[in-house]
């Protein structure tokens, strides 16, 4: 569920809009006695007309639920939905003329509601961070109705994309203590390649036109997740393998030495990674 509002000047236009029968029908009115869109904004015009100094005399606001939730309400269920968010929004709106449209002409069903905010002697009511109040009014409606709410879903999503972040992470603090306790001066590019393997990482070596070695990514055999070596830690860059000897001159190395240590380990990437873990580990 979304909730909008904005402060704005009214007129006849907007009531024509939202008050158009071909548009859906009315769920809800408070102070209002008029049939046509012309009759119900001259209800308004008797609080508005109180302000001469105010612009924007009317709240438009929209109360969207999700297309799913949006279909199966009845009228009723979006009368209640409309009071319970003029609730949540802390502000009279007993004693405010107002009038909930709903519009069902599209397949995401939603109401527009006019609210006048000119009280009955002439004050204005305050539209500070109207916005994120409407937000959050919507949210706690959808929370209290069991419904989908738009900044749940957001926030959801945000959780997600920082489990996803800590997650890669700890695999590259994984890789990064592997590489770590198998390294040694000793230790040849193959032999290095093959530890990794049994630890769970496939080294996949690139090469320029040239035949040359240019850089190697690292793959996740659990997740499938690749990463480029550099990006992890720089001691697992190339470079730093050159230094401390693991590689020889990256000119002598060829395509087809570099494939044959790694391509056990694609194949079986490409079948069961989490069942090729487990057997290698074992």
């Amino acid at each position: 569920m979304i909730g909008m509002i904005k402060s704005v000047s009214g007129g006849g236009a907007l009531f024509n809009y939202v008050c158009k029968p071909s548009k859906g029908f009315e769920v809800d009115r408070n102070l209002v006695s008029g049939i046509t869109p012309k009759e119900i904004f001259d209800d308004f015009k008797v609080y508005i007309e109180q302000n001469q100094r105010a612009s924007k005399k009317i709240f438009s606001m929209v109360l969207s639920p999700s297309i799913e939730d949006g279909h199966r309400f009845s009228r009723n269920d979006f009368r209640e939905i409309t009071l319970e968010f003029l609730k949540e929004l802390d502000i009279d709106f007993k004693n405010q003329p107002y009038i909930a449209f709903l519009h069902t002409e599209k397949n995401h069903h939603h109401v527009h509601i006019l609210f006048s905010r000119i009280k009955e002697d002439g004050s204005l009511i305050k539209d500070n961070h109207i916005g994120k109040k409407a937000q959050w009014a919507a949210h706690r409606v959808a929370i209290n109705r069991n419904l989908i709410s738009a900044k749940q879903v957001r926030i959801d999503k945000s959780i997600a994309i920082e489990k996803e972040k800590n997650s890669n992470n700890l695999i590259q603090k994984n890789i990064l203590s592997v590489h770590k306790s198998i390294i040694t001066n000793q230790l040849n590019y193959e032999e290095y390649k093959r530890k990794m393997f049994e630890n769970g990482f496939i080294i996949q070596p690139y090469l320029n036109k040239q035949d040359q070695l240019q850089g190697h990514k690292i793959i996740d055999i659990h997740s499938g997740i690749d990463y480029k070596a550099s990006d992890i830690h720089r001691s697992l860059s190339l470079n730093n393998l050159f230094k401390i000897g693991v590689l020889p001159n990256r000119n002598e190395i060829l395509h087809k030495t570099l494939e044959k240590p790694y391509q056990e380990g694609m194949k079986f990437l490409e079948s069961e990674p989490t069942n090729i873990y487990k057997q290698k580990m074992r």
